[in-house]
């Protein structure tokens, strides 16, 4: 399991738009199942907003992921999170 500090990704969270709090309890749910490999991309991304693109599975980093769907950080982190335990799907989202 992952560390974090609530209060702060809350703040980062509403900088960044969100404000629905079913969307934000969502991204928190996400974040208490997150498999603790990715705490390094998570706490880069906390403290500055930089996306660390050393982890991957089958090829799949979270810039990868980003681009190709076009999603924010935080549904990246959820996708990269399942690929850990799905390699076949990251194999087929990297090949996309």
């Amino acid at each position: 399991m992952i560390t974090f500090d609530k209060r702060i990704i809350n703040n980062i969270l509403l900088e960044e738009g969100y404000s629905d709090e079913g969307e934000i309890d969502m991204i928190f749910y996400d974040l208490s199942i997150i498999d603790e490999r990715l705490q390094g991309v998570l706490d880069a991304y906390l403290t500055d907003r930089t996306i660390l693109d050393e982890f991957n599975v089958e090829g799949l980093t979270i810039n990868i992921i980003m681009d190709k769907f076009r999603c924010d950080f935080w549904n990246a982190l959820g996708f990269l999170n399942t690929s850990i335990s799905n390699h076949k799907l990251a194999k087929d989202l990297y090949d996309l």
